[in-house]
C-alpha cells in the first residue's frame, strides 16, 4: 500500500506561525547549527533565513532544516558563512622538459618538420 503521509484535507496549509515555530524549534535543537545569530521570517510559507554562521556547512544544514519542515514551500537564505576563508590558488608549477624530441613509429620523427603530421609524407609544395 503506497504511504498516505504527506496528503492533508482539501484547501489545508499549515500556518506561517506554526511553520516559524518548528523551524525555530529545529534549529534551537539541532547540535550542528549555533542558530543564535539567524532571524526566521515566514511569508505564504516561503521561509526567509537571514544571519550568520561559521562555516557554510552550518548554513546549508540550516537550509535543509527549513525545508525539512511540512508546509515549507521554499527557503531563501540570506545566511553568511563568516569562518571560511577563500581557498587560495594552487601555485602555478612550470615543468620544464628537457627530453629529446620524441618519435613514433606511425608518426615518424615528432616536431622535426620533416614530414606532414601522421601522413609519412613530405609537405606540399
Amino acid at each position: 500500500m503506497a504511504s498516505k503521509i504527506g496528503r492533508g484535507p482539501r484547501a489545508w496549509a499549515r500556518t506561517d506561525e506554526r511553520i516559524h515555530d518548528a523551524v525555530c524549534e529545529k534549529l534551537f535543537l539541532d547540535p550542528w547549527v549555533d542558530a543564535s545569530s539567524i532571524d526566521v521570517r515566514v511569508s505564504d510559507g516561503d521561509v526567509t533565513l537571514v544571519g550568520e554562521v561559521e562555516t557554510r556547512e552550518e548554513r546549508w544544514h540550516a537550509e535543509d532544516l527549513a525545508w525539512s519542515v511540512p508546509g515549507v514551500r521554499d527557503v531563501f537564505s540570506h545566511v553568511r558563512a563568516l569562518g571560511v576563508a577563500r581557498p587560495e590558488p594552487p601555485p602555478v608549477l612550470h615543468v620544464v622538459d628537457s627530453s629529446p624530441v620524441p618519435s613514433s613509429p606511425r608518426f615518424g620523427p615528432l616536431a622535426s618538420g620533416g614530414e606532414r603530421f601522421g601522413t609519412g609524407r613530405p609537405p606540399p609544395g
